[in-house]
């Protein structure tokens, strides 16, 4: 199944850059639906915070096969539902930091430049109550990570390298936050 993605009309995110996904010029189309037609349901949700504040809480979108050891090779989301305000180019460096570190210890290369500011378009500053998902779309053995703002497209981008570093800050066995990933793969130990 191909996913139909909406176009990024009239956003301030939108840049036309090589490393973009094609997108078409078709209605805008709400998170919720790119949700459905990757036949995804809420499976798990964490509750992520610093110094004992609450930033947001995760919540892990999966088929009901969803295997957390290969999540690369699956189509799924995260969304994250924030609980206090967060500039976006602050997420977007914490992010691209965070996927450094993972990308020397799992032996994924990374780009020399194009990813802090293909994310920093993803991630608007958000508020309290917003709303930033990241979806994987998986198929005939290629990734692509979709970003929407609340119901507002973002941001694709192509490829599994950034895919794999970029929701290994969640779901690898060398996260930084190993309570969050225990949490959304529902992992008891």
């Amino acid at each position: 199944m191909t996913l139909e993605i909406p176009a990024l009309r009239n956003t301030p995110w939108k840049k036309s850059n090589t490393m973009n996904a094609p997108i078409s010029s078709n209605t805008a189309q709400a998170r919720m639906d790119c949700l459905s037609q990757l036949q995804l349901q809420l499976k798990t949700k964490a509750s992520f915070k610093f110094f004992g504040l609450s930033v947001y809480e995760a919540q892990l979108w999966a088929p009901p096969q969803f295997d957390g050891e290969r999540f690369i090779q699956q189509s799924f989301a995260l969304a994250l539902h924030y609980q206090r305000s967060v500039e976006g180019k602050l997420i977007a460096e914490i992010s691209l930091a965070e996927m450094r570190r993972l990308s020397q210890s799992m032996g994924v290369s990374m780009p020399a430049n194009g990813w802090l500011e293909q994310m920093i378009h993803a991630f608007p500053n958000v508020r309290a109550g917003d709303c930033l998902t990241g979806i994987h779309q998986f198929q005939n053995g290629t990734s692509k990570t979709i970003f929407y703002f609340n119901d507002q497209l973002t941001q694709v981008i192509e490829g599994a390298a950034f895919a794999q570093l970029f929701f290994s800050i969640w779901l690898h066995k060398k996260t930084s936050d190993s309570h969050i990933r225990q949490q959304l793969l529902d992992i008891r130990e």
